[in-house]
């Protein structure tokens, strides 16, 4: 069934309005709310902060930090970008902007080619046209997806090569030649490796896209050699591409850095990814469940529940039905496991930022979807009277209560989206209610179907205008409450929308003398500046040596405290003048939402000692060690 004209009058505005909302007011603040640390205020300079280098002091590499040789792909496109059209976060956050709305239409044509049953007509829902344009229309006004495309993040140019390598999979999938279902694999396999060039957290897509091209080879029972050889060609030139681009990222790329990207790799891996014993994994695996701060599905809940609800009951399904185990395409089953590993690894990493998830966003959608597509063979799920359905029906709605639960707990602050800590004691009291409201919910849902069934008999003289349109008519319901559920999010952001990053960048180019270098992010300044993270980059010599005049700091009261009394990164080398509010001094100040930006003048030497300042170096580190700083 394709889509009508009535339906596009109301698919074509919202189409435009994620357009406009994209590219309105570029130059605002992220929307810091989408994480729970200011990285969304940092991280942007971090990802371009080579390519400005290039463009404006002709080498990328003039310190440590080259997160060019973790993702010289979106390095190359910001290098571009700046010198066609100069530097700053506009100009940054546009190839965002680009890539994600090409990442939209690559989403529909995958979702159309999985609902037209990926070369298999028996596999093939109804409405397949409408259904994926319906999907990729939520997907391009998804807040959660649409925000993280205003930003200069990796996770939108790792979104993007993920679904350019899903959709090279899905035409190899609906070729019906060896020869182009071949050249598509090995399309696929190149794209899988740009996304993994891109950012490293995408190898749960990488083997998804793996396993999914070998399900079929366990899960049916073939008619046909030539089906079999077609699905095995498939397969092995998917691994041909696989290894030939990771053969070419090597010679060509990781060989010449390996130093460089083994260290910082191998530092985000200690630091940031695995956790430093049993306990701490096994608490990082119950904040990201049951967490009411820094929680993954809490998270989820809030900013994408829909699609976070469609992804649970998908994946129910699949564990209790044979059947709808057998009906899925190969690329339904590669946005299954997408979704499925990029949870545990969010799960199983020491320190989860909630920014990661915008890169497998548009899976959890996809899933949503397909459940929709799917409906007949999910319904079970909701009126199976087995023991199965029961637990799985309980454990969903147990979850979902217990969001809800913390939802009217005292104390939440909805301004900020910030819950109160809750002793173990109030935790478990809240899981054993929830898991008491979900037993009961479980067990009344299927005789709510029984009873929404009878009274359908009542519409006999309408039961077959309403099965002739069933499909379209969920379809734009599930529409209607996306847009309902994700405008209001869009009217507090843009109607309190700050440009803190902004401003703050004009004040220091005017407020700093000409040759002043920082640590920290000073972005849109004619300045050079570096970073300092202990143990990464930068943090073996006092930030003089490296010719450094000032610091920017970015956190919350409570982070900056930590900042000037942990001895690392920069409290390893000074210690504020003042200990009870080590943030009351700094020459220049401003702050989004929650989070604070102050900027100190650093101590510097003469003849006599050390230079006035809010700052004061460590007692180990002499003033005659500072009198000529070098500069690289």
């Amino acid at each position: 069934m394709r889509m009508n004209r009535n339906r596009w009058l109301i698919v074509m505005p919202l189409l435009v309005m994620a357009v406009a909302l994209r590219l309105y007011s570029l130059d605002a603040d992220p929307d810091w709310r989408l994480d729970w640390n200011p990285g969304l205020l940092t991280d942007e300079a971090f990802y371009m902060h080579n390519a400005r280098n290039q463009v404006l002091f002709g080498q990328s590499n003039l310190d440590e930090f080259n997160n060019a040789v973790l993702s010289p792909l979106v390095h190359w496109l910001h290098v571009w970008v700046f010198s066609h059209f100069g530097v700053g976060y506009v100009q940054g956050r546009l190839v965002s902007v680009v890539l994600g709305l090409l990442s939209i239409v690559l989403f529909g044509r995958v979702l159309r080619v999985a609902f037209q049953g990926a070369g298999r007509p028996e596999r093939a829902v109804s409405h397949a046209a409408m259904l994926a344009v319906l999907g990729a229309v939520w997907l391009a006004y998804e807040h959660l997806y649409l925000l993280y495309n205003r930003t200069a993040l990796l996770e939108t140019p790792a979104a993007f090569f993920c679904l350019l390598s899903l959709w090279c999979f899905a035409e190899a999938a609906a070729c019906r030649t060896r020869w182009c279902a071949g050249c598509w694999g090995i399309l696929a396999g190149l794209a899988a490796v740009a996304a993994l060039a891109t950012k490293l957290t995408t190898l749960p897509f990488a083997v998804a896209l793996v396993v999914g091209a070998v399900s079929p080879l366990f899960r049916e029972q073939w008619g046909s050699s030539d089906r079999m050889a077609k699905t095995k060609n498939v397969l092995g030139t998917l691994l041909l591409g696989l290894a030939g681009g990771v053969a070419l990222w090597y010679s060509l790329w990781l060989l010449p850095h390996w130093e460089t990207w083994s260290r910082m790799q191998g530092f985000y891996l200690r630091v940031q990814g695995l956790p430093h014993s049993w306990a701490e994994g096994w608490q990082a695996i119950q904040t990201a469940l049951i967490g009411e701060r820094y929680g993954l599905m809490q998270f989820l809940f809030l900013h994408a529940s829909l699609a976070w609800l469609g992804s649970l009951m998908l994946m129910a399904g699949v564990w209790r039905s044979e059947r709808l185990r057998t009906v899925l395409t190969p690329i339904e089953w590669v946005l299954l496991l997408w979704v499925a590993l990029s949870w545990l690894q969010m799960m199983g990493m020491r320190i989860a930022p909630t920014r990661y998830t915008a890169s497998f966003v548009p899976a959890m959608v996809a899933l949503l979807w397909i459940a929709v597509a799917r409906w007949e063979l999910l319904r079970p799920l909701l009126t199976g009277r087995d023991g199965r359905s029961w637990g799985v029906r309980m454990l969903i709605l147990a979850w979902l209560f217990y969001f809800l639960l913390l939802l009217v707990l005292p104390g939440v602050e909805w301004r900020t989206l910030e819950f109160p800590v809750l002793d173990s004691g109030m935790r478990w009291r809240l899981l054993l209610a929830a898991l008491v409201m979900g037993g009961l919910g479980a067990w009344y849902v299927p005789r709510g179907w029984q009873v929404v069934g009878e009274k359908e008999r009542w519409l006999n003289g309408f039961r077959s205008l309403f099965a002739t349109h069933r499909a379209s008519f969920a379809a734009s319901c599930l529409v209607a409450l996306g847009v309902l559920l994700n405008t209001p999010w869009y009217l507090s952001y843009f109607g309190s929308r700050t440009y803190q990053l902004k401003a703050f960048n004009e004040a220091l180019t005017r407020m700093l003398p000409e040759g002043s270098v920082l640590v920290g992010v000073a972005f849109e300044t004619p300045f050079r500046y570096f970073f300092v993270f202990r143990g990464l980059c930068n943090d073996r010599q006092p930030p003089q040596s490296l010719g450094a005049t000032h610091v920017l700091v970015v956190g919350s009261e409570e982070t900056l405290m930590r900042f000037w009394t942990s001895g690392a990164d920069l409290s390893r080398w000074y210690t504020a003048s003042n200990r009870v509010e080590p943030a009351a001094h700094p020459m220049l100040r401003g702050h989004v939402g929650p989070y604070r930006l102050l900027v100190y003048e650093l101590p510097r030497a003469n003849e006599t000692g050390w230079r006035e300042s809010s700052l004061r170096p460590r007692p180990y580190l002499a003033p005659n060690t500072l009198l000529k700083p070098s500069v690289p």
